[in-house]
């Protein structure tokens, strides 16, 4: 649980991250969190879900879900992102629509959303901007942007939206609660990491239940409740989304990259591939070299 500043002032953060790379824990906190990142790539953690990311990833998350980024691959240049919290103040909650900005945002259980196309744009502007801003100008540029959010998922919701949809919610909100929910989000964590060590091996619900010491049901039982799907499921989507990384930055062959992240034959990582991106492995490789994949659809 990450406990945010408080105080009659504060409402909202500005962070600049710059690191070596990305490796922070799971973790949640009270506030919705703009994420841009702007060097660095790796896979992306939001409540249930895992996906890559590369530069330019952007990102909204809701308040008490649990996230974080990993990096892998290339590690020339530094990690860096920018990062804005926004609690739920009462002075913002004074303002006229918040709540109803709140509701829109994060109907339907949402745990995320994932900003392209002319919104990208205009977000990113607003968070350019902020390094020098007074407290005011930002609160204003934040407004701003969560205003451009809601009025784009509006048109989605009215079929309205453009050929590059510029918003794609994420993921389920599982709300965590500090600090019980932290402490099972922990475990998770180190279960992530061991899974991500040894994602070429064979992994099973045997397996990751010695690794915590619990038996298989108990695990089986408190993944899916924590995660919201089967632990063999999770690690699948793990491997897809880094192949997905290992096909853009190598020109590997493709059996090579299936073996290296787990699957043990060719035909099933590109029956797994398929399901999940809507493209074979090749196809998926020429498509987003040549810059025509649409990543937020």
């Amino acid at each position: 649980w990450e406990s945010l500043p408080r105080g009659q002032d504060i409402c909202l953060r500005v962070l600049q991250i710059d690191k070596a790379s990305f490796s922070g824990a799971l973790h949640a906190h009270d506030a919705l969190e703009f994420t841009w990142i702007q060097s660095g790539q790796g896979l992306r953690f939001v409540s249930e879900t895992v996906e890559p990311f590369q530069d330019g990833d952007l990102l909204l998350v809701a308040p008490r879900t649990a996230h974080t980024w990993m990096s892998m691959g290339p590690r020339r240049r530094p990690a860096r992102a920018l990062v804005v919290q926004v609690q739920n103040h009462d002075a913002l909650q004074a303002l006229p629509g918040w709540g109803l900005i709140q509701n829109r945002l994060w109907s339907g259980s949402t745990a995320g959303l994932v900003i392209g196309g002319s919104l990208h744009t205009a977000i990113t502007g607003h968070l350019q901007a902020m390094a020098d801003a007074s407290e005011l100008d930002r609160l204003g540029r934040v407004l701003s942007m969560l205003a451009l959010c809601t009025q784009a998922l509006d048109h989605n919701r009215m079929g309205h939206s453009p050929e590059t949809p510029t918003l794609r919610p994420l993921g389920t909100r599982i709300e965590i609660n500090r600090p019980a929910g932290m402490r099972r989000r922990g475990r998770l964590d180190r279960l992530l990491r061991w899974t991500h060590q040894h994602l070429d091996s064979r992994l099973s619900v045997s397996e990751a239940s010695k690794f915590l010491n619990v038996t298989p049901a108990a695990f089986s039982r408190a993944f899916r409740q924590a995660v919201g799907r089967p632990f063999t499921e999770y690690v699948n989507d793990l491997r897809i989304a880094r192949a997905q990384l290992e096909l853009l930055r190598s020109d590997q062959p493709v059996a090579d990259i299936a073996q290296r992240c787990g699957f043990s034959t060719p035909s099933n990582f590109h029956e797994q591939f398929t399901r999940r991106t809507g493209l074979s492995p090749t196809d998926y490789r020429k498509t987003v070299r040549a810059g025509s994949f649409n990543r937020f659809s």
